[in-house]
């Protein structure tokens, strides 16, 4: 999923001539060299440069006011947008079909959803996951990074490899990925969207939870049916828009009691299994899945 030829070429037409006014303000670069890093890959010179705006955001306002390369109405637009960019140290954790998925180090600890320029991530960087310093910044309805990353020595054995891959599952399922800069809260249908995206990967991965276990098809499938039981009853009866990582122990109380007429053993012990799952894999706050499951054991 990479960015239109077209809008990588807009991107840089906007993108040198802002560049060009900050060096002329903050002399950060001689002409000559800034001149150079144009036709030629400078990477030190870049990384001046960028520091230089993003030290100085006050001056995207004096450009556009300025005005010096000449842009139009649209383009003007899409730089008064960069005042909404964040610069500093990120985990790059996942690439999903060509879009980073990347952690900010400093607060708020957002995840963010950012699209490549030129080449894709993987051709860009060693290796992914990563700790990369850069600044993301917004572009056309989603976010990029500003064509200029710096890698840090650190290498990611097993284990923190699998930590970055649960790091990016646990913003999946609880919608916390941000895809636009300013940071936007989520309309009650895109919640509804997320919530069935989350309930789509948590069945996911309990059915495979239940297959490492050896259960027969019949058994997971049934185990799978009563979850999805739970959920339809918490959308229709509780929250439309809270998903199977949002489960409160009100809700879970009034779903037992919807059901207290047909509650039968292999369904309590499908709901045992469903939510040692999500206490083992940290789904689910470790106290309240204690709770409910000692609320099943008492039938």
């Amino acid at each position: 999923m990479l960015l239109p030829l077209a809008d990588i070429d807009q991107f840089y037409e906007i993108w040198l001539s802002l560049l060009e006014f900050i060096n002329r303000k903050t002399k950060v670069l001689q002409p000559s060299v800034f001149k150079n890093m144009i036709n030629q890959y400078n990477p030190e010179a870049e990384q001046d440069i960028r520091r230089s705006l993003w030290a100085h955001p006050d001056l995207i306002d004096e450009f556009i006011h300025a005005n010096t390369g000449h842009l139009n109405f649209e383009q003007l637009q899409i730089v008064a947008s960069w005042r909404n960019f964040r610069f500093g140290d990120f985990t790059l954790c996942k690439v999903i079909r060509d879009v980073g998925i990347f952690l900010a180090h400093d607060e708020p600890q957002s995840f963010y959803a950012v699209y490549p320029l030129i080449s894709p991530f993987e051709q860009l960087l060693p290796e992914i996951p990563t700790v990369v310093r850069t600044a993301l910044i917004p572009y056309k309805g989603v976010i990029v990074y500003d064509g200029s990353i710096v890698t840090y020595s650190i290498r990611f054995g097993p284990g923190l490899r699998q930590a970055a891959s649960d790091w990016y599952l646990n913003a999946y399922e609880r919608g916390l990925i941000k895809t636009t800069l300013p940071e936007e809260s989520l309309s009650q249908q895109e919640q509804i969207i997320q919530r069935k995206k989350a309930n789509r990967s948590v069945l996911r991965y309990f059915k495979i939870y239940l297959r490492k276990k050896s259960l027969s098809d019949k058994i997971i499938n049934r185990d799978i049916k009563t979850v999805e039981d739970f959920s339809d009853y918490i959308e229709k009866h509780i929250d439309e828009t809270a998903s199977l990582r949002e489960i409160s122990m009100e809700a879970f109380d009034k779903f037992m009691f919807s059901i207290d007429d047909k509650i039968n053993r292999p369904m309590i012990i499908g709901l045992k299994r469903f939510f040692t799952f999500l206490q083992e894999t940290d789904r689910i706050d470790w106290d309240l899945a204690v709770e409910i499951l000692e609320v099943l054991r008492s039938y």
